[in-house]
């Protein structure tokens, strides 16, 4: 597994049409990753702290090489600017009971209900409540438990929240897909490694073609730790 993140540089026309289409995004993110399999789980997120610091962080089973997208979506002409991989194996080994990190996610938080007809339906959490309780109710299924505040809530907070409609397959002139996603950052500790060491590589929830899914662990700030 390797785990990887690249510059994009907003203000490119190109790199605007890339954006505005998780469709597209999806395609350039595969179309770096050499010998991709149908079964091979890739997953990637957008992360922006300003209008012109956009990044695409990625996690993919075989090294990709980013060229063609920092040649076309990126900043080509700046070496400092480029894409970053590094293996991401030796940290899942590390992964045990106990540990406590600091998480980033953006998932879709929905629930599938089944009408009087009997079909079902997957319906979208649109609550920063909703969606956080979605979260935290995986924590078993993660492998992981989330640490309690000083008032007895989860360590668990909805920083963003966003709503997304585009054209699946636009060169067939595909339906049109709706994904609402909510980014969640806070803490947790780790109960089950292997469950977490999944959730890592085959991402959470659903919409993960779509940038959903990525779950991300840095160490905690040192009050945490």
């Amino acid at each position: 597994m390797f785990l990887s993140q690249l510059q994009l540089n907003a203000s490119r026309p190109a790199t605007q049409r890339l954006l505005a289409s998780p469709q597209r995004i999806h395609a350039a993110v595969l179309a770096a990753v050499p010998d991709h399999q149908p079964d091979d789980r890739v997953l990637w997120r957008l992360e922006s702290t300003a209008r012109h610091d956009v990044r695409l962080l990625v996690a993919s089973p075989r090294e990709p090489d980013f060229t063609s997208c920092i040649e076309s979506y990126g900043w080509p002409m700046r070496p400092d600017a480029t894409w970053r991989t590094r293996p991401y194996t030796p940290f899942l080994s590390r992964l045990a009971p106990q540990q406590v990190w600091a998480f980033r996610l953006r998932g879709n938080p929905v629930v599938r209900k089944r009408d009087e007809s009997g079909r079902i339906h997957t319906i979208p959490h649109l609550t920063a409540t909703q969606q956080r309780d979605w979260l935290v109710s995986r924590a078993e299924h993660l492998g992981v438990s989330f640490p309690l505040d000083e008032d007895g809530a989860p360590q668990v907070t909805v920083s963003r929240r966003d709503s997304r409609t585009f054209t699946r397959n636009q060169a067939k002139r595909g339906r049109r897909v709706t994904i609402a996603s909510a980014q969640f950052d806070g803490l947790l500790e780790v109960v089950d490694a292997e469950r977490l060491r999944t959730a890592l590589v085959r991402g959470v929830g659903r919409a993960k073609a779509y940038g959903c899914g990525l779950l991300t662990l840095v160490t905690p700030p040192s009050n945490h730790a």
